[in-house]
């Protein structure tokens, strides 16, 4: 009787292969690779004590991003930071490539995480590290599966959680924009033509929803888009007051000015909504008047 041999699947064998590389790593340490200066790459699991070793390779880079790091470190905290094809990078002479801001949040985390880190990365290569086109919030969600989301809602998510600008977790944004997905779409298609569609006039227009009547925001919306309209009764006259001092700004970039314009299109909408005739210019609303159901708890 012939005796069969197990032999161990295509698939078995590839993992195999797979963490006989990882273990050179353990086996040398990441000090040996740096030194060594030829290209590769292992998974590694970098301690918060391996990270402020890595750092102190980082003789030339850009500056660190604080908003960057914090937002990883959070991200970290939470259990929501992944295993991804980026990681860090030395290059062929042992210094730090890429990846500072990686470091220092897992040492502000105080938490190990599984990064791939690549060695004897060229200076010519260098030269083309991170200059291709970043992958936007909308970009990643619709891979993620929101199909139909576009820049303009991610924009408008983003002002109704108040970050201005500032770094936010794509699996927060996700969440958000899930739970507040239908006031922000009908926020965007009513000021979609308008050559008043700020994120931040949107955003007023995505919050009033829940607390307004549609006609009124509807209406409200329809003035701003055709600021050419003759105005039927007084309150009529204040979105298009509204339009005249938007349009007539040298600047609508920046977080301050973001925050202006939305406060002055929220006092806009509520002396509108209560049918108050208009004052000479636009004032700026001094409170939050249109809270979220979760800021109302």
């Amino acid at each position: 009787m012939t005796k069969k041999h197990s032999r161990k699947s295509p698939d078995a064998q590839v993992k195999l292969e797979i963490a006989k590389n990882d273990s050179l790593i353990r086996t040398y340490g990441w000090e040996y690779f740096a030194k060594l200066g030829v290209f590769c790459t292992f998974q590694m699991k970098i301690t918060p004590a391996y990270a402020s070793d890595m750092l102190a390779k980082n003789q030339k880079n850009r500056n660190k991003k604080p908003g960057f790091i914090k937002l990883m470190t959070e991200e970290m905290l939470a259990g929501t930071w992944f295993l991804t094809h980026q990681g860090v990078a030395f290059r062929d002479n042992g210094e730090l490539a890429d990846g500072q801001n990686r470091l220092q949040a897992i040492i502000n985390s105080g938490k190990p995480q599984n990064i791939l880190v690549t060695f004897g990365v060229t200076q010519e290569a260098m030269l083309v590290i991170d200059t291709h086109r970043v992958r936007t919030d909308a970009d990643a969600l619709k891979i993620d599966g929101l199909e139909t989301i576009r820049t303009s809602h991610t924009a408008v998510a983003k002002r109704m959680m108040g970050t201005y600008g500032r770094a936010v977790s794509r699996t927060v944004l996700k969440d958000f924009y899930i739970l507040h997905e239908k006031h922000i779409r009908i926020a965007c298609e009513l000021l979609s033509k308008s050559g008043i569609s700020h994120a931040a006039i949107k955003c007023v227009i995505a919050r009033a929803l829940y607390h307004l009547d549609f006609d009124v925001l509807e209406k409200f919306c329809g003035i701003l888009n055709n600021p050419f309209h003759l105005a039927a009764e007084d309150h009529e006259g204040i979105p298009i007051f509204l339009y005249r001092w938007y349009t007539g700004l040298d600047s609508r970039s920046g977080e301050q000015i973001s925050k202006i314009i939305y406060a002055r299109t929220e006092w806009s909408l509520d002396r509108f909504a209560k049918k108050k005739a208009p004052l000479k210019g636009i004032k700026e609303a001094t409170t939050e008047l249109y809270p979220l159901p979760e800021e109302q708890q």
